[in-house]
């Protein structure tokens, strides 16, 4: 049997996906090489199968007479080594008769033969026990190799798996747009028409247009640092508010992003009061009216009638804030008769963007 097939991958994956980080492997490369892994797989266990049990032991039959050594073929009775023993001893035998007086040195000799046959013979048992360790050696690796096979061919089972759960796009598509499931089966992708840029994660839309945007379809909040969050504070309980004097009614803390604010007040007489300006506005300190003329301001300049309240709204302000921000519902009356007048506001700021 021929040795097995050496895997070597046939794609660089690595470059395609530098090139196409959004695009799953190409799934016929994936295939190849798949099938690539499992034929050089299933060739190696097919060659370990002419050495190895299913236990772990070396195959029957599998080490021969030829490949013991020429001292263990000795031990085991091989003819041609016997032939070879009894014809020396029949050399040595005749030689023996024919000179007896070679024969102290004959001795001498057959001593230093069976000296060293004695050295051979060990030499031959270590050896044998050599052998006995290298093929011991040789099954465990072999059992070695069979379980990294084994492992091989599970990790093979598995990547087929997760090419079988892998999802599919189309053969080409659009720069930077998103991909959608096509179908309910989970593993189709297409191209949708939203685009994605690289580093604002800004959305448009592909082939030009707005992107429609559904807004909530019950009576629930924007959560806070969303577009759309909604902040109100109601001041329901009357402020006093001295005759020309800056007074902040309501106040609302503004968190980094871009606003929409404005505030409402109604005034309430106390007494005889002849009422003749009202100034109110958004400001960014407290009693004080910083915010004109960016305030949303209103002014009035008017005489009201005696005992009867006015409702007065401040326009809209944007305010864009980097940092936490206090804005203040402010007002300032002039009147001059009566007791000190009130005051109360409502303040509300809408999140932009």
């Amino acid at each position: 049997m021929a040795y097995p097939t050496k895997y070597q991958r046939q794609y660089d994956y690595v470059a395609y996906q530098n090139a196409n980080p959004s695009r799953p492997l190409p799934a016929t490369s994936v295939h190849a090489d798949l099938n690539a892994v499992a034929q050089s797989l299933q060739e190696t266990i097919d060659f370990l199968k002419t050495a190895l049990r299913d236990d772990g032991q070396i195959q029957n039959n599998a080490v021969g007479f030829d490949q013991l050594s020429l001292s263990v073929q000795a031990i085991t009775g091989d003819p041609d080594a016997v032939e070879q023993i009894i014809a020396d001893a029949s050399a040595s035998a005749s030689a023996a008769a024919t000179s007896a007086a070679a024969a102290s040195s004959s001795a001498a000799s057959a001593s230093s033969s069976a000296s060293n046959a004695t050295t051979s013979a060990n030499a031959a048992a270590s050896s044998a026990t050599s052998a006995g360790t290298s093929a011991t050696n040789a099954s465990n690796s072999a059992s070695a190799a069979s379980t990294s096979a084994s492992a091989a061919a599970t990790s093979a089972s598995n990547a087929a798996a997760t090419l079988a759960a892998a999802i599919t796009g189309p053969g080409s598509s659009t720069d930077k747009t998103a991909v959608r499931f096509s179908g309910t089966g989970g593993k189709t992708g297409q191209a949708s028409a939203l685009a994605i840029a690289d580093t604002t994660g800004a959305l448009s839309r592909v082939g030009n247009g707005g992107i429609p945007l559904q807004g909530t379809n019950t009576n629930d909040n924007a959560a806070a640092g969303y577009v759309g969050e909604y902040l109100e504070n109601n001041v329901t309980v009357a402020v006093n508010v001295v005759t020309n004097t800056v007074t902040a009614i309501a106040s609302i803390t503004l968190t980094p992003g871009d606003w929409d604010v404005h505030a409402g007040f109604t005034v309430f007489p106390n007494g005889n009061n002849t009422l003749t300006e009202i100034h109110c506005c958004l400001s960014n300190a407290n009693n004080a009216l910083t915010g004109f003329p960016f305030g949303a301001p209103n002014a009035m300049h008017v005489a009201f009638q005696d005992n009867q309240a006015a409702i007065v709204p401040t326009g809209m302000a944007r305010w864009s804030v980097a940092v936490n921000t206090t804005v203040y519902a402010v007002i300032n009356l002039k009147y001059t008769t009566g007791s000190t007048m009130s005051a109360t506001a409502c303040l509300w700021a809408r999140r932009r963007r």
